[in-house]
């Protein structure tokens, strides 16, 4: 539907409806409706009815705490949850990053280790070839 500048036509009155749709309205006078015989407003013949029970005072507290359900899950969840957290945070801490760590520290030492060894001259590089080629033929030498 498009915008217009038009006002909207106001909503019929319900005397209007009524002359307009046939049997519009005719449950809103007691008179007119057709189920007026049949409708009884007794709660004993239903069943329907409440009575308020008596006070239960043995289970005012039990009510009041909502039946210790939040008590129950915190001693059957929450407790060792927060220890199963706890002893995973010790797992970490001390062998996760406790072996990071020695890995980085054992880097550090062989950075340190490294120029020592290497000079960056041939006749080094030779000579280590040259003394893991004799280790490597006195090994076997002497397994066979």
């Amino acid at each position: 539907m498009a915008y217009t500048a038009d006002k909207p036509p106001l909503a019929e009155s319900s005397e209007q409806l009524r002359a307009r749709i046939p049997g519009w309205g005719a449950d809103l006078d007691p008179a007119d409706r057709p189920a007026v015989p049949r409708e009884r407003f007794d709660p004993g013949a239903t069943g329907a009815h409440w009575e308020f029970p008596e006070r239960q005072p043995e289970l005012q507290g039990w009510l009041a705490n909502a039946f210790y359900v939040n008590q129950l899950y915190a001693w059957l969840v929450r407790v060792p949850g927060l220890g199963f957290g706890r002893s995973l945070r010790v797992t970490d801490d001390r062998v996760v990053d406790g072996a990071v760590n020695e890995v980085a520290e054992g880097v550090g030492r062989a950075s340190r280790l490294a120029p020592v060894i290497q000079r960056g001259f041939v006749r080094t590089y030779a000579l280590a070839f040259l003394l893991g080629a004799v280790a490597l033929l006195l090994f076997l030498g002497l397994r066979f």
